[in-house]
């Protein structure tokens, strides 16, 4: 029996990593079609990312790629060159590109964004710019790649730590109104204090999306109260095409009319096979939690639940409770597909 290739791969050694990473994309190995190149914590800077991008530029038979360049010291120029040479690559389809925590400001946000938003090939796009400095500038360049590339149908866009605010969340969920493309958005925003506005502005998209069934979105330690909170959740509730859903506001300013809330809109819903709620570190307390409970178990579609509130102001029993019901349900849910393959069998 033959076995799948394996991706070739190279894992950085500091100081030696360049060259290396540059060989790679330079073989131009017909028989290998995927590559794993990991430079992080290597201060290659500007000069070595240009490096990768001319070599990924004049590639010619990768089609999956995952690029890390994590903590590297790229900057404007560094980033604006592996964008050009993204527009350039034709064959590249699936596509990983790290550069959180490096020297990235809005000029260079824009310019890759720009790139990737012109790019016709890349089908599957993880772009990570955590711990940069892209503003809601940059934040409005990444809204483009949503908008207007018709191709990519699975996005990762982590963006956190990069101070786009209330503005630049805005801005990424006016695109999602507007894309009939995207089926599965994970969204990483934490840290970036956002509130009310862009928590509401994010719901209205999400009430009109019709594409996007697969959805992870973290707002982790921003400033998120009941009312974007609540207007997320009535999403949630009219929301009929999602299936999949994870949603992390752990360390925001939740109280219990933010779960009550979650728990109408949850009994409402009919589409959601998978829901997880991360929301430690709230002021959330026993009586929406016991709501949120008694809600939840009204749906009889969802599959899989987990929801996590430990550091509230709810007790033990209460938690307990959560737990209890979160296992009868995936309990349900294995059962009921341990019936379905019996009867097929």
């Amino acid at each position: 029996m033959d076995l799948p290739k394996l991706p070739r791969s190279f894992f950085h050694r500091r100081g030696e990593a360049l060259e290396s990473a540059v060989q790679l994309l330079q073989a131009n190995d017909p028989s290998s079609t995927s590559a794993r190149i990991i430079v992080y914590d290597d201060p290659i800077g500007d000069e070595g990312a240009t490096k990768i991008a001319n070599a990924l530029r004049d590639s010619k038979f990768i089609t999956s790629l995952t690029l890390d360049l994590r903590n590297c010291r790229i900057g404007d120029d560094g980033a604006i060159a592996l964008g050009d040479a993204i527009r350039a690559n034709e064959v590249l389809t699936t596509l990983k590109l790290d550069l959180c925590y490096n020297k990235i400001v809005e000029i260079g946000a824009t310019q890759l964004a720009a790139a990737l938003r012109d790019n016709k090939a890349i089908v599957s796009l993880d772009l990570r710019l955590g711990g940069n400095g892209i503003g809601s500038t940059g934040a409005e360049a990444m809204a483009g790649i949503i908008r207007h590339n018709k191709v990519i149908t699975e996005l990762t866009l982590d963006i956190n730590k990069n101070r786009i605010g209330d503005k630049g969340l805005v801005f990424i969920s006016e695109a999602l109104q507007d894309t009939a493309t995207l089926s599965k958005l994970d969204f990483f925003a934490q840290w970036n204090q956002i509130g009310n506005e862009g928590a509401t502005a994010l719901a209205s998209a999400l009430r009109v999306n019709s594409s996007i069934k697969v959805l992870d979105i973290d707002l982790d330690h921003d400033y998120v109260a009941d009312p974007g909170m609540c207007a997320l959740a009535d999403a949630f509730g009219e929301n009929q095409v999602i299936t999949h859903l994870v949603f992390h506001v752990n360390g925001n300013e939740l109280s219990d009319e933010s779960v009550m809330a979650l728990g109408s809109a949850l009994c409402k819903n009919c589409t959601l096979v998978e829901f997880q709620f991360h929301a430690k570190k709230n002021q959330i307390g026993d009586k929406g939690a016991t709501i949120l409970l008694e809600e939840i178990k009204k749906n009889q579609s969802l599959g899989s639940f987990t929801i996590l509130l430990e550091d509230n102001e709810i007790s033990a029993a209460v938690l307990e409770q959560l737990y209890k019901v979160g296992v009868s349900i995936n309990e349900r849910s294995e059962h009921l597909s341990l019936t379905k393959r019996a009867t097929s069998s």
